[in-house]
């Protein structure tokens, strides 16, 4: 019998500050050991994304009660409409509350571009249309 590898449930790649996520199958069907590495494997992935000031903003969990990091989520939503030329206005482009404090950054995804799952350590969820993409199969 030839050795088979098992195939991987998710893919983690980390380009500069952006962390694109795919997976093969749905998190909620993974077996419990296989979850805590993709949660380990993501964290690490988005770590080391950023700059340790930053990690400490964005892992802190009280995102929404903190100036500096509402701040700083601000700045992200900018940078991301710069670079993906996105429409800079808060019905194209706005910052939302996610389950356990984290904040998002949540956009109109425009059709044909992989958007990362993480942009400078904040969660991106983009409203895809029929032909848009994201970084992530979630």
């Amino acid at each position: 019998m030839w050795p088979f590898r098992k195939a991987s449930r998710y893919t983690i790649t980390r380009e500069g500050d952006k962390v694109f996520l795919s997976v093969y199958s749905p998190i909620q069907n993974l077996p419990p050991k296989v979850v805590d590495q993709y949660l380990s494997d993501l964290q690490s992935a988005v770590r080391n994304s950023v700059e340790e000031n930053v990690w400490k903003i964005v892992s802190s969990g009280n995102m929404q009660s903190d100036p500096k990091a509402c701040e700083y989520v601000e700045i992200v939503r900018r940078s991301l409409i710069d670079e993906f030329g996105l429409k800079d206005d808060s019905n194209e482009v706005w910052i939302g509350n996610y389950h356990l404090g984290m904040i998002v950054i949540g956009f109109n995804a425009k059709p044909q571009v992989i958007y990362p799952y993480y942009y400078k350590g904040i969660q991106l969820k983009p409203l895809i249309s029929e032909r848009a993409s994201i970084g992530s199969d979630q």
